[in-house]
């Protein structure tokens, strides 16, 4: 028995190497003459195409595997990212990148209050908190506290938890990101969801 369950064992390892290696959820941008498309493998659907908007062919060029742009416009995998300058943009960590007026996380404008000073203060695969200054960030989230300085986010059971004195935050229930809760701490709670 011992013998069958090793070799069922090594057949199954062998089926999945194959499989494993080509999972790329990353994808790539693919030029098809007037088109380009971004291009990436799912399990249920094999490899999708989706076609860039309003897109020049003969001048898009890839900046990161995710982050493309042409003379006119700038692409979060194949979303337009909107007012975002294709002569200034740069990328940062995945999904991060800014041009000369804002940052942008997954293709979204954060509205950041200054470029300069904006500065990542936690970051892990699923959740980012950022500053500028003036405001505080989770992810695209634009939270305006009233004191910058008090702004603080601490890693409590694989959680972070932003703290901060008197600060605006939401006044609807917190949404849920990849599956968990947004959560804050706060002496005093008030204010609006700052878009």
């Amino acid at each position: 028995m011992n013998k069958k369950l090793k070799a069922l064992a090594g057949f199954v390892a062998l089926m999945l190497i194959p499989l494993l290696a080509g999972c790329n959820n990353d994808g790539e941008y693919v030029i098809k003459g007037n088109n380009v498309f971004f291009s990436y493998w799912t399990f249920s659907f094999g490899t999708i195409n989706d076609t860039l908007p309003e897109v020049n062919a003969t001048r898009f060029e890839s900046v990161k595997d995710w982050l493309g742009k042409d003379d006119k416009h700038v692409y979060f995998k194949e979303r337009l990212i909107a007012g975002a300058d294709p002569a200034t943009i740069e990328a940062k960590k995945y999904p991060l990148c800014h041009d000369k007026r804002d940052y942008y996380y997954k293709g979204v404008p954060m509205h950041v209050s200054s470029v300069k000073n904006f500065e990542v203060v936690k970051w892990n695969e699923d959740d980012m908190w950022a500053i500028d200054g003036r405001y505080a960030f989770y992810d695209s989230l634009r939270i305006e506290p009233r004191d910058i300085n008090s702004f603080k986010v601490l890693l409590i059971a694989n959680m972070c938890i932003a703290t901060v004195k008197f600060c605006h935050l939401p006044i609807p229930p917190p949404t849920l990101r990849n599956g968990m809760a947004f959560t804050a701490a706060t002496s005093h709670t008030s204010g609006t969801w700052a878009n």
